[in-house]
């Protein structure tokens, strides 16, 4: 299930971007449902739509792929 919501959000970044910046969006399948201004917005905001843990996602909607990637460095002594 979240495979295709991320894709649809890294597919459709930029354009999501315009519509949404910096806020978290509800993702389902490939339609944002909801958004908020912080991750519990978002999820409350989720709850209100009646989604259940599991059928979405909740990304925050950046200009780069730092809003979607980690990076974890380790320093060895």
């Amino acid at each position: 299930m979240e495979d295709i919501e991320l894709q649809y959000f890294i597919d459709n970044q930029s354009l999501l971007f315009g519509q949404y910046p910096n806020r978290y969006l509800v993702i389902s399948g490939t339609k944002v449902i909801t958004t908020g201004s912080d991750w519990w917005e978002a999820y409350t905001n989720a709850q209100k739509e009646g989604l259940l843990p599991g059928e979405y996602i909740i990304q925050l909607c950046g200009p780069d792929e730092k809003c979607y990637t980690v990076d974890i460095r380790e320093t060895i002594c």
